[in-house]
């Protein structure tokens, strides 16, 4: 049989040893959790702005739909008294 230029030994792919094993799997956690972390603050950053201009387009819904006597009522209320403590 011809060998045509190639070795006669085969070379298998070299297994990892434990530790190395454990090194890759906790650096692929790592890498998910830094990830993880990056889109929650991404998607966080514009969270409050968020939630007042839904509360803004609330009100103005309200006002639109019932008038001056509504707001009126929303900005009285306990949970209203709140919001403008902050």
């Amino acid at each position: 049989m011809h060998n045509m230029g190639l070795s006669s030994k085969r070379s298998f792919p070299r297994l990892l040893s434990q530790s190395e094993v454990h090194m890759k799997v906790f650096s692929q956690f790592l890498l998910i959790v830094f990830l993880g972390a990056a889109s929650m603050v991404a998607s966080a950053e514009d969270g409050s702005e968020r939630s007042l201009n839904a509360v803004k387009q609330f009100r103005e819904n309200q006002q639109r739909i019932h008038g001056d006597k509504a707001v009126e009522q929303q900005k009285s209320s306990p949970s209203a008294q709140g919001e403008q403590d902050d």
